[in-house]
């Protein structure tokens, strides 16, 4: 009997053990599947995050904290099937444009809701993109999708309108795509460390100077000017991409498109600008266009319309010039001779050297 006894006690004891196991393969189970695993991103140190998309004056200015980006999460599939120019249509898993709102550390947190989380298998490669400025109407599609159009505004002489074409594109910094970081046991169940994201400027930026010069043929023999408006437009540029931008290899970035259709940008539209004749005035007009895959021979058209007439001046680069992915390209040009409504091939032009993004862009 007492040998009995023992031998129920020790299979007890077994099952206890066994059990004990179980629970701690469901527990582990647990904090991988079913307890949802938060994502947390970063775009790292916000002081050398400088970006020329945030900034009311379109300068070099760094993100601060409350702005807005918008973060997509997505299985590995799904963005191959957008990639192919295809629509998956069996999506169990993602994050659409969900909105996250910058900390002063550089930390993204949702706004709509608690947190983001991996997906519930262990083998599942997931891609993460974030962009700025955000746009509640942003779909996936239309951000990665090679087979869309590609385009920015023909009309950049809203601030506003510039700032929105001049998208800024994230991914982690170890590339697309990735699994569930892992969990190094010492500090929970959870991964400490945010995913770092690499952004980096898509488009390319125009700026040209125009300097009015009072003091010479340009007033036309008049002590005063009264100019109702000036229109600055870039011409020649790329604006439209047929075949789209694409994702590069790595896929952590845009690759320029194919195939590049040039066009007339309006880039800037200053009104009642009143002129002495001792006075030099300059105006300073920006634009963002596509990257160009072959040289582009650059023109401005400046046009001008008093009570008397509508007059312009055409200034062309003296060589083709290439936009680079994120790069941004200086030039200047004065006015100083006698306008008349002939006067629209002149190819008299000072030129700046190209100015490259400041160092906190990554390259």
């Amino acid at each position: 009997m007492k040998m009995r006894r023992n031998f129920v006690y020790i299979v007890l004891a077994l099952l206890s053990l066994l059990t004990a196991c179980s629970d701690n393969e469901n527990v582990l189970d647990t904090q991988i599947g079913q307890a949802k695993i938060p994502m947390r991103f970063s775009l790292g140190d916000l002081v050398n995050m400088t970006t020329r998309g945030t900034g009311e004056e379109l300068g070099y200015t760094t993100f601060e904290p409350g702005q807005s980006v918008g973060v997509f999460v997505m299985y590995e599939r799904d963005l191959d099937s957008l990639r192919e120019g295809s629509d998956y249509h069996n999506i169990s898993y993602y994050y659409d444009n969900v909105e996250c709102r910058i900390d002063e550390s550089g930390n993204l947190h949702p706004k709509s809701i608690e947190e983001m989380f991996y997906p519930m298998g262990l083998d599942s490669k997931i891609a993460v993109f974030a962009y700025a400025p955000y746009d509640s109407t942003m779909t996936r599609k239309r951000l990665l999708n090679s087979q869309d159009t590609i385009f920015v505004s023909s009309n950049q002489s809203i601030i506003r309108e510039t700032q929105n074409n001049d998208l800024i594109l994230g991914t982690p910094l170890q590339g697309n795509p990735l699994l569930r970081p892992a969990i190094d046991g010492t500090s929970g169940s959870f991964p400490t460390a945010s995913i770092k994201l690499n952004f980096r400027h898509q488009r390319s930026r125009v700026v040209l100077n125009v300097t009015l010069d009072g003091g010479s043929e340009f007033m036309d023999g008049k002590d005063f000017l009264l100019i109702d408006t000036m229109y600055v437009y870039a011409e020649n540029v790329p604006m439209c991409a047929p075949s789209g931008c694409k994702l590069d290899d790595t896929m952590n970035n845009f690759a320029p498109a194919d195939i590049l259709q040039n066009d007339t940008m309006l880039m800037a539209c200053f009104t009642d600008i009143d002129l002495l004749n001792t006075q030099k005035k300059t105006f300073t007009s920006i634009g963002i266009v596509l990257p160009s895959n072959a040289p582009v021979e650059l023109s401005f058209r400046i046009e001008f319309v008093t009570a008397q007439k509508r007059s312009k001046v055409r200034r062309k680069a003296v060589v083709p010039v290439m936009f680079e992915r994120g790069a941004s390209l200086n030039f200047k040009t004065t006015i100083s001779e006698s306008m008349t409504e002939e006067d629209d091939e002149s190819t008299d032009y000072d030129e700046v050297p190209v100015v490259p993004d400041t160092p906190g862009i990554p390259a």
